[in-house]
């Protein structure tokens, strides 16, 4: 029997869909509200004899797989092996990975547990819980609370833990595999690597643990929180706390609210706002955005009441923009310091808070006013200059239109001159500004971020993002690895190159293949996709011409190296009057400044 066979065999659609919204006999069939729309008079109707679902309001409809797919927000794949370990089928395959791999993501997950219920069991019911247990006391945090979220507590020990798990069966190697300790130096015993702190389960939105964050309790422990370190399951940039307990809600809602920490997201929800989840840091990153997308299409950013909250909310945008979301931002008003504080001390006014939340571009107009001194002229200009480049970005006609009226009233120009500012803003490009002088050390210099990389090489990755996949294969072709000068920059062309011998290049799953194996490259191809270039380099005949130049220029550059590196070498021939090497050398000369003229 074939692994969907069994699992279909197994796996009845009445108890399944029971367990997500509670089933009402209605004669032969059952009846719910349709968890995928709203509705006040139920119209979804389950069949035991079918073995289908079929919703009379929204038209959804499907059989186990299907209505796991929708609800879970997850692909076939996911939804059969989910399926399949709730109804204890083994599977004989699994998404390609090997033996090994399965063994050891299953090894992680159930060690994950085996600490999750030690640290649970210290916090709950030792003494060595005790300052942890006030701590949590005076956060406001219910024992109800405890439980569900699974907190813990990991004492002042530096293998309490590694003993316990070595007693449970687990090798030194699985507890260094889980990120729950570091071996020793010398020997192959481990230390723990959560002490002092208060523990967080992470579970995916599956439910499974696959890491924890720790909590300093001490006011010189540093630093303030600790992470599990990236796992073969733990990825904290495709990670957003919470989103297992919220995702039902926040499908229900079509609406998630983002917050940073954990405590931030906790209170909230023991408040009653449960469609929430936390980003775990400030900038959020694409494999967040796509997260939230599984389950909703609105986002409301909530970050802390200080310049570091404000920063964060405008460093996230862009990405939940990217992902096709519709985006608010909230502002916790002082005195409050962040979310956590808020929903602790007036769950109504958080409450208001979010009902309050400004559309992205209003929030930009309302943070360019407090940021800016409109009233000096300088100043002025800067908020104008920040504005235009918020208007830019907007894709849609009506909307774009709707602001450049707001931006003509608050700053008492016509409508007509705003269009022209913003035409000359777009001939500069968001990103790059380009020297005439092509004979500087990098003719393209980046305006924003990524300052650290050669302009030069980041603009031709960003260009090489942006090209149609029929064309990126031969673009990359033409464009040799010597050409770039940094590291980071041609590891990421290198990885770019394979991935199109392999296959047709797929953005998406090339991203998902740096964030397992080279971080930096990882964050440098996120940076550079997410890069806002010229509009007018949608037109295939000028994005062709630009990329082109693009290569010529570092084109350029090589030669120009190449030929100072020949003229050293033809000096040091010189000292010891090997004639031979010399003649060599100037042909070598000869035929790089032919080419370095034609690249002119």
């Amino acid at each position: 029997m074939d692994n969907i066979s069994a699992v279909r065999e197994k796996v009845n659609i009445i108890e399944l869909i029971n367990s997500y919204v509670p089933l009402k006999k209605a004669g032969k069939n059952y009846r719910a509200n349709c968890p995928f729309h709203k509705e006040k008079t139920p119209s979804f109707m389950v069949s035991q004899d079918l073995q289908r679902y079929r919703c009379f309001g929204c038209g959804k409809s499907g059989d186990i797989f299907t209505f796991v797919m929708e609800f879970e927000g997850i692909d076939f794949s996911d939804a059969l092996k989910m399926l399949a370990e709730r109804a204890g089928v083994t599977l004989k395959f699994e998404g390609g990975k090997s033996k090994v791999e399965r063994d050891q993501n299953k090894r992680i997950v159930e060690i994950n547990k085996t600490a999750a219920r030690f640290y649970a069991f210290l916090l709950v019911n030792h003494k060595f819980g005790e300052k942890a247990r006030k701590y949590l006391k005076e956060r406001g945090i219910k024992s109800s609370t405890i439980k569900e979220f699974q907190i813990g507590y990991a004492p002042n020990s530096w293998d309490s833990l590694s003993k316990h798990l070595i007693k449970k069966g687990y090798s030194p190697k699985d507890i260094v595999d889980a990120g729950l300790g570091k071996f020793r130096t010398g020997n192959k015993d481990t230390y723990d690597m959560f002490r002092r702190r208060l523990m967080f389960p992470l579970l995916d939105h599956m439910g499974k643990i696959i890491g924890f964050a720790g909590r300093a309790l001490a006011k010189d422990q540093e630093p303030k929180y600790i992470n599990t370190p990236e796992t073969a399951i733990f990825h904290k940039e495709r990670f957003l706390f919470g989103l297992d307990k919220a995702k039902s809600y926040i499908r229900q809602k079509n609406e998630v609210v983002i917050v940073e920490g954990e405590f931030d997201m906790i209170t909230p929800f023991q408040a009653g706002f449960k469609n929430i989840a936390a980003s775990k840091g400030t900038a959020l990153t694409l494999g967040q955005a796509a997260l939230v997308k599984r389950y909703a299409n609105t986002a409301i950013l909530v970050f802390d009441n200080d310049p570091a909250g404000v920063e964060a909310s405008i460093r996230g945008t862009g990405i939940l923009l990217n992902a096709e979301l519709d985006l608010k931002v909230a502002s916790i008003p002082a005195p409050f310091k962040d979310p956590d504080d808020l929903a602790k001390s007036d769950p109504v006014k958080f409450g208001e808070v979010l009902q309050k939340a400004l559309p992205i571009w209003d929030y930009y107009f309302a943070y360019a006013s407090k940021k800016y001194n409109l009233s000096d002229v300088f100043e002025r200009k800067k908020a104008s200059a920040f504005l235009l480049e918020i208007i830019k970005g907007i894709e849609n006609g009506i909307v774009r239109s709707t602001y450049v009226k707001k931006f003509s009233t608050l700053f008492d120009v016509p409508e007509e001159t705003v269009l022209a500012m913003l035409e000359k803003s777009l001939q500069k490009g968001s990103y790059f500004e380009f020297k005439r002088d092509e004979t500087s050390v990098d003719p393209v210099i980046i305006k924003d971020g990524l300052s650290e990389y050669p302009g030069s090489e980041i603009y031709l990755l960003a260009l090489f993002a942006m090209a149609d996949k029929a064309s990126l294969k031969k673009y990359l072709s033409e464009t040799p690895e010597d050409y770039f000068t940094n590291e980071e920059t041609r590891q990421v062309l290198e990885a770019m190159k394979s991935e199109a011998k392999a296959k047709t290049f797929n953005a998406r799953s090339f991203y998902d293949k740096l964030t397992n194996y080279k971080k930096t490259s990882h964050d440098l191809f996120e940076k550079v996709y997410l890069l806002d270039l010229d509009e007018r380099l949608h037109d295939p005949d000028a994005f062709d011409r630009e990329i082109r130049t693009a290569v010529n220029r570092l084109k350029k550059g090589f030669l120009v190296r190449m030929l100072k590196d020949i003229s050293k070498a033809i000096k040091k021939a010189e000292t010891v009057s090997d004639s031979k090497l010399i003649e060599k050398l100037q042909k070598e000369v000869k035929k790089h400044t032919a080419d370095l003229a034609l690249a002119e």
